[in-house]
């Protein structure tokens, strides 16, 4: 069985790594003959990290010659189903499911979450989407969402990301000093996190570090903030999803507006405030009784603050009901391989 896999990958997210790394193992588990190629915006590196052949995302030639090779498509996981980007992304996941079906391979969506759309997209991801096999999505809001753009509801099934579906057993890897974990995007606002440092450090005792999920993004965000806060604010590095993963086993908080550094965070038992206006992430964070601080409400640093007092105090207690909430979203992603 040949699968052709695609999703925002090959551009050095590590979320997004994280979900290909899953989906690939959760694929190999359930057909041992699997034989798999990913549309990757960096075919060599994804090769080197996944052991898998990819091909270049945007190289209309290959992309036809990997559908034509393939006996199922499969696109996602992740949020693809979005416009805030620009249209464009949303339009070449329909495109590569147009071309599955018109090559007449089963074509599936993958644990996908889904964003409010305008009526003219929602209605091209009905018209492409309602012809698919299978769409599973992660989260039951974009269960609702998709069931509002008309798609058969005997088509669709709540899963979850794939993320959940398995990972290396968390070992604590204790510190002299505990550690938080600042996850932050390219267009964060450091004037106003700035202030919040200091009463971070006052209130846990902890270092902060600032981890660039998507380094060729979010990279110069956490070097600016480290700069800005006269190096009190280490600067976290990872070359891999193992190193990655270690920066999680060594800390006890992380602050996060990306949505698989909640994920992880929820894995490890991890107390975890969101700082996001984006929908995936509010629901994700709402979903784990994560607090959720809005920067459309130009929320100030002793918010935060508050916040991050509550949950360090009672961090040893909030870990057991996020790790029974973690495995309940385990057994769903394990319904994934099923549904491809």
């Amino acid at each position: 069985m040949k699968f052709l896999i695609c999703g925002y990958y090959g551009f050095g997210n590590a979320g997004d790594e994280l979900l290909l790394s899953a989906t690939i193992r959760l694929l190999n588990n359930s057909h041992p003959e699997a034989e798999i190629c990913v549309l990757s915006k960096n075919p060599d590196e994804t090769f080197r990290s996944h052991g898998v052949v990819a091909a270049y995302r945007y190289n209309p030639v290959a992309v036809l010659w990997e559908v034509l090779k393939s006996d199922r498509v499969i696109i996602g996981g992740g949020g693809l189903l979005q416009d805030f980007t620009g249209p464009f992304t949303l339009y070449y996941y329909l495109a590569i499911a147009l071309l599955g079906l018109v090559c007449r391979r089963q074509t599936v969506f993958h644990a996908i979450g889904a964003n409010a759309l305008n009526r003219f997209n929602s209605n091209i991801c009905r018209l492409i989407m309602g012809h698919c096999a299978v769409i599973s999505v992660r989260d039951q809001k974009s269960l609702e969402l998709l069931a509002q753009w008309g798609l058969p509801p005997q088509k669709l099934a709540l899963t979850a990301d794939p993320v959940f579906s398995d990972l290396p057993e968390a070992v604590y890897q204790p510190q002299a000093q505990p550690v938080v974990l600042m996850v932050l995007r390219h267009n964060s606002n450091i004037a106003r996190l700035l202030p919040a440092i200091a009463g971070l450090m006052q209130i846990t005792g902890a270092k902060v570090v600032a981890l660039p999920f998507q380094p060729s993004k979010d990279g110069g965000v956490a070097i600016s903030l480290s700069r800005a806060s006269k190096e009190v604010v280490e600067l976290g590095l990872w070359h891999d999803l193992q190193s990655l993963l270690c920066q999680f086993d060594q800390c006890c908080l992380v602050i996060s507006e990306r949505y698989h550094a909640l994920a992880l965070a929820a894995l490890r038992g991890l107390p975890a405030i969101c700082i996001s206006d984006d929908d995936k992430l509010i629901r994700f964070a709402r979903q784990f009784d994560c607090p959720v601080l809005r920067p459309s409400d130009n929320f100030d640093p002793a918010a935060l603050n508050g916040v991050a007092e509550r949950l360090w105090k009672y961090r040893d207690i909030l870990k057991p009901a996020l790790l029974r909430k973690s495995a309940a979203q385990n057994i769903l992603a394990n319904l994934n391989p099923a549904l491809t």
